[in-house]
């Protein structure tokens, strides 16, 4: 063999180590790649789970808001003082109720009304699930 035969052999061997090692590389950032695509994936489910979530509460407030229109103070319903159903509602979530929210949810006079007062909180308010309903 020729030391110019040599040259060229070695030249081979180094372009194929080096070849070698650029494939194992390549797989080693394949490798990192998919596995970065499965955090962003998780993410991205996380993400949707809680704009789902993020929706589904600003329904409910939807729903709470058009009640609260629906029983705003200038009617004349709510314009009595006796009926306090904003501070019943609060004191109610928190535990301070001493009073058959009943007794008071029936002085609203309609049925439909407190049903729907009821529906709207109960699912933040599981208590307050009592408030639209009535023993006949």
């Amino acid at each position: 063999m020729t030391q110019k035969d040599e040259g060229f052999r070695a030249e081979i061997s180094r372009f194929s180590d080096q070849q070698t090692a650029w494939s194992d590389k390549a797989k080693a950032l394949e490798q990192e790649k998919s596995s970065l695509l499965g955090i962003v994936s998780e993410k991205d489910k996380a993400l949707a789970i809680q704009s789902e979530k993020i929706r589904a509460l600003e329904v409910q407030l939807n729903a709470i808001d058009d009640v609260q229109q629906e029983i705003a103070p200038s009617t004349e319903e709510l314009s009595q003082p006796h009926i306090r159903l904003p501070e019943m509602v609060e004191e109610w979530s928190e535990g301070e109720l001493d009073v058959d929210a009943r007794v008071q949810a029936s002085q609203l006079g309609s049925r439909r009304t407190r049903n729907r007062v009821a529906e709207a909180f109960s699912s933040s308010h599981p208590g307050l699930k009592r408030l639209g309903q009535r023993n006949y």
